[in-house]
């Protein structure tokens, strides 16, 4: 049949990429996030958690820093210090001997 959770691109590219995601997210291979996923509402519901579990605690960072200016202008001085500091000088390329 046609619905049951497998990773295969070609023949199932929505369903390969979700499993892809998935398995970015937990640390596996897409074929091992497949296994033990019934339908396509189990993958649905996996990749939701797995995603909300990854960028949970970005979003938790990232809302405590933009809370206080003084951080991000901490954060972006550097920046501002001219040239010599960031970026570092470009590469010179190879020796020449």
């Amino acid at each position: 049949g046609g619905r049951e959770v497998t990773f295969d691109p070609l023949e199932k590219p929505g369903v390969a990429n979700l499993l892809t995601i998935l398995a970015a997210c937990t640390g596996t291979t897409p074929d091992a996030a497949a296994a033990g996923l019934g339908s396509y509402r189990e993958l649905k519901q996996a990749v939701t958690e797995a995603v909300v579990a990854v960028l949970g605690p970005l979003q938790r960072r990232y809302a405590d820093v933009t809370q206080d200016p003084g951080t991000v202008a901490a954060i972006a001085r550097p920046a501002r210090r001219g040239p010599g500091t960031w970026p570092p000088r470009p590469w010179p390329g190879p020796s020449r001997r």
